[in-house]
């Protein structure tokens, strides 16, 4: 009878001590899907912030472009590898271009 009852208590206790391990895996679970959930979270926030800096960027630049009266599709001659030409020039070249009359002509056909 007594190894009945010291079987039963063994039982007893291996029960217990593998709910108690379950609890404890059930918890670092939790812990687990919870760190990942704040990973996300962070993940988030710093895409978040990452767009709101270009945002942030983009409205100085066109403040920017808008105080100084420049179009952002305005480069320097420099960079087109063209010499600097001052407005005397532009006016007489845009002066003595000549104008294209194939417009003209289509319209006549038509």
């Amino acid at each position: 009878m007594a190894k009945l009852n010291d079987a039963k208590k063994s039982e007893r206790d291996a029960i217990r001590t593998c709910e108690e391990y379950q609890a404890k895996a059930d918890e670092a679970e939790k812990s687990v899907k919870s760190a990942q959930a704040l990973q996300n979270t962070i993940d988030h926030l710093e895409s978040r912030l990452e767009i709101a800096n270009i945002e942030k960027l983009d409205a100085q630049e066109q403040l920017l472009n808008v105080q100084s009266q420049k179009s952002p599709f305005d480069l320097p001659l420099s960079k087109l590898g063209l010499p600097d030409i001052d407005k005397h020039n532009m006016k007489v070249f845009n002066n003595h271009r000549a104008r294209p009359t194939w417009g003209i002509h289509l319209a006549r056909r038509f």
